[in-house]
């Protein structure tokens, strides 16, 4: 409104250690509520700038001490800054280093193979899948961990095509995008995603005629099987209007019979 803005600067805090803060009172959050109501003011990037380098420093000073973590945190807080590349990159690979040197790679590959051979593939820090993502983060090219990797997959995917055949296109859709998110070449997963199709389709059609015959719960829980796909979103979201259309109606008809309590559940259902 035509006033000067005054900005609190965060020279203190950087060097004291309050780089970044939930409650919106580091340095970081401040620079940018700054550059929020005044983006052309030079002093607040090279605030924010500073911020970046100082993460940097304290990501090197906590590999140093071995507090891995903390150094995770820094480094993502530089790089979300845009800090330097080289110093940046640096400091990631002496964690790498680090990390790989305390982490005992070996037993690490042990837990994978023995929670692979129990079934336990995914859905906890100590599961097959998550074991060997932590030592391919350490060493990328490490062969047994890949072998591991790619033989969890496999028996994950096997999973997904259960679910599959069993019409639950929702759990199986689920599966094929964590096996992707692990590893988005493995060998099988063209294949899982070929039988995700096809399984969509079969819940698009079963939808379809759902609808058609007035079967409006079953339809809605088709066409939520079909949207899982991810590939027919708006067709499928289009048929789930179509449902909830279909039970206005028969609450206004419902409505018109003084069938109250058969109207309220009808517009529940839509």
């Amino acid at each position: 409104h035509g006033r000067e803005h005054s900005f609190p600067t965060r020279r203190s805090s950087d060097l004291a250690g309050r780089l970044t803060a939930a409650d919106g009172s580091g340095a970081r959050e401040l620079y940018e509520a700054g550059m929020a109501i005044d983006p052309d003011r030079a002093e607040l990037r090279t605030g924010l700038a500073r911020v970046a380098l100082a993460a940097v420093k304290r990501a090197g000073s906590a590999v140093d001490a071995g507090r891995f973590a903390d150094a995770h945190r820094d480094l993502a807080l530089a790089r979300s800054l845009s800090a330097p590349r080289a110093p940046t990159d640096a400091v990631a690979e002496r964690l790498r280093e680090r990390e790989a040197a305390v982490a005992g790679i070996d037993e690490l590959l042990a837990q994978a193979d023995r929670a692979r051979q129990a079934g336990r593939l995914h859905g906890s820090d100590d599961a097959a899948l998550p074991l060997y993502r932590r030592i391919l983060d350490l060493q990328p090219q490490h062969l047994r961990a890949l072998e591991g990797r790619e033989d969890a997959l496999s028996d994950w995917l096997r999973l997904a095509h259960d679910d599959l055949r069993r019409g639950d296109v929702i759990a199986g859709a689920a599966k094929i995008a964590t096996a992707d998110d692990y590893d988005h070449g493995h060998v099988e997963l063209p294949e899982a995603q070929r039988a995700l199709a096809l399984a969509a389709e079969r819940a698009r059609r079963r939808a379809e005629r759902d609808l058609r015959a007035g079967r409006l719960e079953r339809a809605a829980d088709a066409f939520r099987h079909w949207r899982a796909n991810g590939q027919d979103i708006a067709a499928a979201d289009d048929g789930r209007d179509r449902v909830a259309r279909a039970h206005t109606q028969r609450a206004r008809a419902a409505a018109a019979d003084f069938r109250f309590d058969a109207d309220e559940r009808e517009l529940d259902a839509a």
